[in-house]
């Protein structure tokens, strides 16, 4: 059974949280085409595994409400900002199983970001073989020095 329409739309907001256009890359989630990528990995899971993954979905849509301490909350509602604390608190937690579940869930989305031929050319990686690009400048915090 494919995907529904709301898990479709938790698989996008979700992957807009991730890959934002304001990111180390300036493509964002939709430009690299990450959810049919997610939808395309989706259906060649085993069974147990698409409803593991139909769990995840669900946890997180309903879980914001939790942290959000507001019943009515949704991820697929909340701003990319609330969205991306929600996520970036499942990576901090001290839940050892909720840190697994997010790794898990940013790995299906960063798989379908790292291969859209438009973040490969973002990055300078043509395919062709040719030398490996200088890499991004990643902003840095401020220094022990400092």
């Amino acid at each position: 059974m494919p995907l529904t329409e709301t898990e479709i739309s938790i698989a996008r907001a979700v992957a807009m949280a991730l890959f934002p256009r304001e990111g180390a890359i300036p493509l964002d989630a939709e430009d690299a085409e990450v959810v049919p990528y997610f939808l395309d990995y989706w259906e060649r899971l085993p069974s147990l595994e698409q409803t593991q993954v139909r769990a995840l979905l669900a946890a997180v849509e309903l879980g914001f409400a939790a942290w959000a301490r507001d019943p009515r909350a949704r991820f697929t509602t909340a701003s990319g900002e609330d969205r991306w604390s929600y996520l970036e608190s499942w990576s901090k937690t001290a839940n050892h199983m909720q840190r697994m579940v997010f790794e898990g869930l940013r790995t299906m989305f960063l798989l379908g970001y790292v291969d859209s031929p438009a973040v490969r050319r973002a990055i300078g990686n043509t395919g062709d073989g040719g030398p490996i690009p200088e890499p991004l400048a990643i902003p840095s915090g401020p220094t022990a020095e400092a």
